[in-house]
């Protein structure tokens, strides 16, 4: 039921800090079962499909994603309909928010104190400690029983779910997504508001499909984190029957079961039929959202990496230009995840071996990142790694020396110098200061590449091989045959016992091993 009803009262505006002095965030994280076999997988998936019919008569896009669209909002909106229902059952009343928390707007009026608050307005109530709350990504999902509730001066960037209570929307409230009710709530006028018209509450669709769909999602993901790829194949066309059944052929639920099956064959390395289902999904996307929504700029993005691994270089770099576009307008210059668009473009101009162009990109993604996360964060230091392997193969050794070094000193002062990641930057200066003629840093740093990699893996590793032959060959540089001789030696033992006698790299260190013998026998 939705009528007029009015109160009188004065309620200050909902921020950001009140949220966080007032309420104690539980953080929501998924945890899954086990499976193991097929049986198990096709038995869960029978399950889901139960009780999915429902008729189509009003069946609206119950969960905007035209604001809001990634797998943390529609997992919060789940946990609120599922709130939702526990409180009918209960015969509880009240208010379920979903909503950015980020984008609360600031107090008109930081200085008032919480003892005048309107007991019912949304700031007393949580005060109170009256709600319940969860937290998924940036998305917060609040809890609040009673009887009324006081929008006012409150700006919530997500949905707003009335459970049988008392909603009264005052001057400057707004809701930026849906405002879902049950049958017995009371909606008061909503004058100088921007209020949605409100939505019927639906078990079925707002809760029980949902369910269903976020059910079969997680499990493929479980299933796709073990590497089992046809359970996780078999889950998500699941999905998309169920999604498609109910929603029609051009729902989000769609898109998002078109994107997932492409990351399952993305990661099973079939990328032309990753690129298949990431093409399904984009073409439905802009069917439903504007050309220019982020979600489309996400499945360029996918598009992009999955054509660049197929060698179709081409193609990858139309998507991946298409993506950044999209982000740079959606979410401006300074976004990390313009930063992964710039990456991923680099990448493919580093295929191409226009490494100019590349290294142009690498460094806009570089600036990001520092701006983003500052001079001291593992993404900077693989931005600057990544733009030293790009130097290295120009055969700018001086540069690309500069940038390894830079890598190095962040991952030292992150993980301490036992590191593997810390190794590798050792062997890579190494490798570059040789090619500089510059032997004895070459030496310094693979020496200490060397002793990181024994200590991590013992004396027997092909890492430890490779360690040993860049050895030997800058100590044979500088004319110390006898000490080369011995690296080569223990890396052609490394090698024969790893990769047997007749591997390429086995017969590289014994040939060299046979010359400096040789050499060493002239000298005496």
């Amino acid at each position: 039921m939705i009528e007029s009803q009015q109160y009188q009262h004065i309620s200050p505006a909902l921020t950001v800090e009140d949220l966080k002095q007032v309420t104690e965030v539980s953080k929501h994280d998924e945890q899954g079962r086990d499976i193991d076999v097929k049986e198990e997988s096709k038995k869960e998936i029978d399950q889901s499909q139960a009780s999915v019919q429902v008729s189509k008569e009003g069946i609206s896009e119950f969960l905007d994603f035209k604001k809001h669209w990634d797998s943390n909002w529609r997992r919060a909106n789940l946990e609120a309909a599922k709130m939702v229902v526990e409180m009918l059952n209960n015969s509880e009343t009240g208010l379920i928010v979903v909503s950015n928390i980020t984008q609360y707007r600031q107090d008109k009026d930081a200085n008032v104190e919480c003892s005048n608050e309107n007991p019912y307005s949304l700031r007393g109530l949580i005060i109170s400690g009256k709600s319940k709350n969860l937290q998924f990504g940036t998305f917060w999902t609040f809890m609040i029983k009673s009887k009324f509730v006081i929008l006012e001066d409150v700006y919530i960037d997500g949905n707003v779910y009335a459970i049988d209570c008392e909603l009264q929307c005052k001057e400057n409230s707004a809701i930026a997504v849906q405002l879902i009710v049950t049958k017995n709530t009371v909606l008061g006028p909503t004058v100088n508001t921007f209020i949605p018209s409100p939505i019927q509450w639906n078990a079925k669709i707002h809760c029980d499909i949902p369910r269903q769909l976020q059910d079969l999602e997680e499990k493929a993901q479980q299933y796709l984190q073990n590497q089992q790829f046809e359970s996780t194949i078999s889950h998500l066309q699941k999905m998309l029957q169920i999604s498609t059944e109910i929603f029609g052929l051009d729902s989000v639920w769609a898109i998002e079961a078109y994107n997932r099956l492409g990351d399952a064959y993305y990661n099973k390395q079939q990328h032309d039929q990753a690129i298949k289902y990431f093409e399904k999904a984009l073409n439905i996307c802009l069917k439903v959202f504007d050309v220019n929504h982020i979600w489309a700029g996400n499945l360029y993005y996918c598009l992009g990496t999955a054509s660049c691994c197929s060698g179709q270089y081409g193609q990858a770099l139309e998507y991946h230009e298409k993506a950044l576009k999209i982000k740079l307008n959606v979410l401006g210059t300074t976004h990390v995840w313009v930063s992964d668009s710039y990456y991923n473009l680099a990448a493919v101009y580093y295929n191409k071996k226009q490494y100019d162009k590349a290294i142009e990109s690498y460094e806009s993604a570089l600036k990001i990142r520092l701006d983003v996360f500052g001079n001291n964060h593992k993404e900077v230091a693989w931005a600057y790694s990544t733009i030293a392997n790009t130097y290295y193969y120009r055969n700018q050794y001086d540069k690309a020396a500069d940038y390894y070094e830079k890598a190095l000193k962040i991952k030292l002062d992150i993980l301490g110098i036992k590191n593997t990641e810390v190794a590798q930057l050792y062997y890579y200066l190494g490798a570059t200061h040789a090619n500089r003629d510059k032997y004895d840093k070459a030496i310094e740093c693979h020496k200490k590449a060397l002793m990181i990699r024994k200590e991590i893996f013992g004396n027997a590793h092909i890492e430890i091989g490779y360690s040993c032959i860049n050895l030997g060959l800058a100590f044979a540089e500088i004319d110390e045959d006898a000490v080369a001789y011995e690296y080569y030696e223990e890396a052609w033992k490394i090698f024969s016992a790893l990769l047997g006698e007749w591997h390429e790299e086995t017969i590289e260190a014994k040939e060299a091993v046979q010359q400096l013998s040789e050499s060493l026998r002239d000298q005496k």
